[in-house]
């Protein structure tokens, strides 16, 4: 007799997103949750509550400096606006001004005569050229 699961509880079907990496805030509740259930006759120790809490000061300045690295690369985007780029989306090649720019979660996107470019597809920078001269 052959028997047939009736159902299987993976992550996407109860409904759970499944992060690949920890915030800050998932890493002092892991420690708050491991002080609380420490065993007392064998408390942590002070040197790895101490290496713990600097590897969280060492995480929480590494978001920061991805943070600034984000918003210096959107102040440096913004003054592409005007210009003639030339951009790869997919396998297709994009060439025109830059419209706009606009952060997306941590993407930044330009808007190429319409069409969205992301930053890490530019491929040529160049002046507009001027219409006014012969």
């Amino acid at each position: 007799m052959q028997v047939s699961a009736v159902g299987s509880a993976t992550g996407y079907e109860a409904g759970i997103t499944w992060e690949k990496t920890l915030n800050k805030t998932d890493f002092l509740r892991l420690i708050a949750v491991q002080l609380q259930y420490q065993n007392p006759l064998e408390p942590m120790k002070d040197t790895e509550f101490i290496t713990q809490l600097a590897q969280f000061t060492v995480l929480e300045q590494l978001y920061e400096m991805v943070e600034q690295q984000r918003y210096a690369s959107f102040i440096q985007a913004q003054g592409l606006i005007g210009k003639e780029v030339t951009a790869v989306v997919g396998k297709e090649t994009v060439t025109g001004t830059v419209e706009a720019v606009r952060l997306q979660g941590s993407d930044i996107i330009l808007r190429v005569g319409g069409r969205e470019v992301p930053w890490t597809g530019l491929r040529e920078i160049r002046q507009p050229l001027d219409s006014g001269t012969s």
